[in-house]
């Protein structure tokens, strides 16, 4: 069982101060900002990458042609030194019967000056051409491999920019690491090439230098381009010393490490990209000269650049969101926010498919990419069903008996109220359909605008304004013996980022379909938590703002969660209701207040702090 976190201030302090908070958004926005920019080079890498493969391709046509034409040649050499020999063998035997006869004596002078033609005019002919061609052919093969490995160059870099915006830890890492290494050996191999190509102009200048017939004046010059060349050569060996690592290099790394290197790299890049120096061997060296200068820094150094970059670490948890929000908009939307979520779903699909048909993609991507387009085409179905049975759904759900259309399979009721609140005001509450049908004809009865929809297994979610929650409390207290959630919604994607984790290495060791999560409020989280370390069940946290903890247990764990869960938020209803009590009611007087009352009431608990019970839905991906 994973040790838990014995460091007190960790399990009770459970925020930063405020500037620290403040502090880590602008990290934030600031990281956000510059993986935005580095990926305007992604368009020029790719057309640089068509450029040069378009390059390799008729390279290779050409090599091709070359090589058609050495077996054509060759097969011409075997023809004519089978022709001389056939004409050897028939001068052989015409001289042995018939050589005293003039015309035979002339015949064989006649074959004789083939035979020479052939064997040393027509086959060396065939023969030089031959050799011309292969001279051509490996030209043009270290053509070629000079440009695949700028390809290669290119290829790399592309997948470190692509890296960046991968939302999973492990994966980001795992692509950055081979994408760096790649970039690593290619690059190697681009400055060894300009050096050949150097060397082998140095090597020219040098044999005409030792010319005899040469003079002085040429000598003179000769002399500075050799300079030149022997000064470009010994910088470029300098660099390949400076900047070429060994194989697997950056795989070998440290996690904290690859996250630095993955900070400073984007920083470059987009500091590269302000500059709009965007020369793609200048990109690739400091690339290079970055990681140098985060391989000098000590480890308090390292872990701190790999923190800041760790903006991402919740992405699942913004994944999750998104397919929620989109859930809530097929459920509840208008015809116009459906309209818009298809259209986004569409485009969304036809990038993802045109990452996964990118033969330039790195396979990985494209894998991962493949595995999220079922979802994204599962929902947009889901939208499109909407779009066609709404105009369907009737209008007339403004009821104050619920008896005959809580009996149907799908049901809505006064959608427009909960289309007219903003995100921030809507409270939503899930219960049984029972127990919806007692509440809503509660709520109608009081006077309280509600929204509901069915959603399935037996569940209705009823949302009022968050205004109104204390009545709907004090409704479903007395009607089914409940209290109703208050404010413990998902947070927006901008608040997503934890202030405090605990026990992060928990939660990374737990599989996705091994995790349950529940959002708490802080109170109830410290209680909660408490009683998990008692039991000696591991669980990791993670602090959100609005007053609000993330709790993680694997699933054997999770009766024991909601058995301390459910006790700890009975003990703080009870405080509640003890702290709030109003003077005693007669026996007989009515069990709801009046609006005006309910107001007030709400007012007056919310001045003294009142804190009720949260419960959430399970959400997987907190890290």
């Amino acid at each position: 069982m994973p040790v838990q976190d014995d460091n007190k201030h960790k399990k009770e302090d459970f925020f930063f101060e405020h500037d620290e908070d403040k502090r880590r958004q602008a990290v934030q926005t600031s990281q956000e900002n510059s993986v935005k920019k580095s990926q305007k080079l992604l368009p020029i890498l790719s057309t640089k990458a068509e450029i040069h493969q378009n390059r390799i391709n008729t390279l290779t046509e050409k090599i091709a042609v070359r090589e058609d034409k050495i077996a054509r040649n060759e097969t011409k050499i075997e023809k004519l030194t089978a022709k001389a020999d056939r004409l050897e063998d028939r001068n052989t035997m015409l001289k042995n019967t018939l050589g005293s006869i003039p015309v035979v004596k002339k015949l064989i002078e006649s074959n004789e000056k083939k035979i020479t033609d052939i064997r040393e005019n027509k086959i060396p002919t065939r023969q030089k051409k031959i050799e011309q061609h292969k001279s051509k052919i490996t030209q043009l093969i270290n053509k070629r491999d000079s440009i695949e490995h700028k390809l290669n160059r290119v290829l790399a870099l592309n997948d470190v920019l692509k890296s960046f915006s991968i939302k999973f830890n492990k994966e980001r890492r795992e692509v950055f690491t081979d994408a760096m290494d790649r970039l690593n050996k290619s690059n190697t191999d681009c400055l060894n090439d300009k050096i050949s190509a150097l060397n082998e102009q140095k090597s020219k200048l040098i044999e005409e230098y030792n010319n005899p017939h040469i003079s002085a004046v040429d000598k003179y010059n000769l002399q500075e381009k050799i300079t030149n060349i022997s000064e470009r050569i010994d910088t470029l060996e300098d660099k390949v010393h400076k900047l070429s690592r060994p194989d697997n290099h950056f795989a070998e790394q440290t996690n904290d490490f690859v996250d630095a290197t993955m900070l400073v790299t984007s920083e470059t890049v987009a500091e590269a990209v302000d500059k709009e120096e965007i020369r793609l061997t200048d990109v690739a060296e400091n690339i290079f000269n970055s990681a140098d200068k985060v391989e000098e820094l000590d480890k308090s150094e390292i872990a701190r650049l790999a923190d800041k970059f760790n903006y991402l670490d919740n992405a699942e948890v913004q994944l999750e969101d998104d397919y929620n929000s989109i859930d809530g908009i097929i459920n509840n939307g208008s015809k116009a926010e459906l309209e818009a979520t298809k259209k986004e779903l569409s485009e969304t699909l036809s990038a993802m498919k045109d990452v996964v048909g990118n033969k330039y993609m790195m396979q990985s991507i494209k894998d991962e990419t493949a595995k999220e387009i079922p979802k994204i085409e599962e929902q947009l179905n889901a939208v499109k069903k909407a779009l066609d049975n709404i105009e369907n759904t009737k209008d007339d759900y403004k009821l104050t008996d619920f008896s005959a259309l809580i009996e149907k399979d799908s049901f809505k009721v006064n959608p427009e109220y909960y289309r007219s609140l903003s995100k921030d005001e809507c409270h939503f509450e899930s219960m049984t359909k029972q127990q919806a049908l007692t509440v809503m004809t509660e709520l109608s009865k009081a006077d309280i605008q509600f929204s509901a929809v069915s959603r399935g297994n037996d569940k209705v979610n009823i949302t009022v304004d968050e205004k109104d929650v204390p009545a709907l409390n004090d409704i479903m207290q007395v009607s089914i013996g409940k209290t109703a959630t208050r404010d413990f919604q998902r947070p927006p994607k901008s608040e997503i980022q934890p202030l405090r984790k605990i026990n992060p290495q928990y939660f990374k060791s737990l599989k996705p379909d091994e995790k349950f999560t529940n959002i708490e409020s802080t109170e109830a989280a410290r209680g909660i938590i408490k009683e998990l370390e008692a039991k000696e069940i591991p669980y990791s946290a993670a602090v959100l703002k609005n007053d609000t903890v993330v709790v993680t247990v694997s699933n054997r764990n999770k009766k024991s969660y909601m058995e301390a869960s459910s006790s700890i938020k009975d003990k703080l209803v009870e405080k509640c209701f003890e702290s709030d009590k109003a003077v005693p009611q007669k026996q007989n007087q009515r069990a709801f207040f009046s609006r005006d009352k309910l107001k007030k009431e709400a007012q007056r608990i919310k001045n003294k702090g009142r804190q009720n019970t949260p419960t959430k839905e399970k959400h997987q991906g907190l890290e």
